[in-house]
């Protein structure tokens, strides 16, 4: 057998390669260096070429910070570039907002009365805090009597009485469940038509909005018992 001779490998010409960007002047990364590389990113490289095919871009190109006027690095230079860092620019704009005026009914708190200190001026706020949006909400709600001190199941239990007078007044026959499970809470009947009712305690914002639980209803009717009223709405959908 002829023996196998190895040649040796003959070492490659070693090629220089850029380590400086022609843009921003910043180092290459190694995983960039090729003969042919010139700029250090992809964004120095359309910058370069954008404003070769476009002369005039340069002339609009700002070069100082609208906020700071320190200078704005090359990387960063563009036509909407206004801001030398991401800091700058969020500085710039809470600035902006807060020279915004508040409308007039939205400068003081609507429960304390109180001046509203809100750096982002929202011109949708109404309560200078958390703690004055839930006094006024709880202050401005019609509740069952004895709502505050009363069990869940107890002020349940009153709500369904409470409807059963009504209905019964009204001129139906009404059947109350007797297991806490069952599918509805009551059953009425009238001229041989017979509807389930689930009965709900609720309350009432003095805006005209309903506040009740709306889980786990399968009844025909909604019987909702506030202070002074109650409210039954017919079943829509399946």
């Amino acid at each position: 057998m002829e023996q196998l001779t190895f040649i040796p490998e003959v070492e490659k010409e070693k090629k220089i390669y850029r380590e400086t960007c022609l843009q921003c002047g910043g180092p290459i990364p190694e995983k960039r260096q090729f003969p042919w590389t010139k700029y250090c990113s992809q964004k120095c490289s359309d910058m370069v070429t954008s404003h070769k095919r476009y002369p005039d871009v340069l002339k609009h190109t700002r070069t100082t910070c609208l906020h700071c006027n320190g200078p704005i690095s090359k990387e960063r230079q563009g036509v909407k570039t206004k801001y030398c860092s991401l800091l700058c620019n969020a500085r710039a704009s809470r600035l902006r907002m807060e020279m915004l005026p508040l409308p007039p009914s939205r400068k003081n708190c609507l429960n304390c009365g109180k001046p509203i200190l809100n750096p982002i001026r929202k011109t949708g706020t109404k309560f200078c805090g958390l703690k004055c949006a839930t006094e006024f909400g709880r202050r401005n709600m019609v509740k069952v009597e004895g709502s505050s001190t009363l069990q869940m199941g107890t002020l349940g239990a009153i709500g369904e009485y409470i409807a059963c007078v009504d209905l019964l007044r009204k001129g139906y026959e009404v059947f109350r469940s007797v297991s806490p499970t069952c599918s509805c809470d009551l059953v009425i009947l009238k001229d041989g038509k017979l509807e389930t009712v689930e009965v709900r305690v609720g309350a009432k914002y003095y805006s005209g909005c309903l506040r009740y639980s709306q889980t786990k209803i399968r009844a025909d009717l909604l019987a909702i018992v506030l202070h002074d009223e109650i409210i039954y709405k017919k079943k829509t959908g399946p």
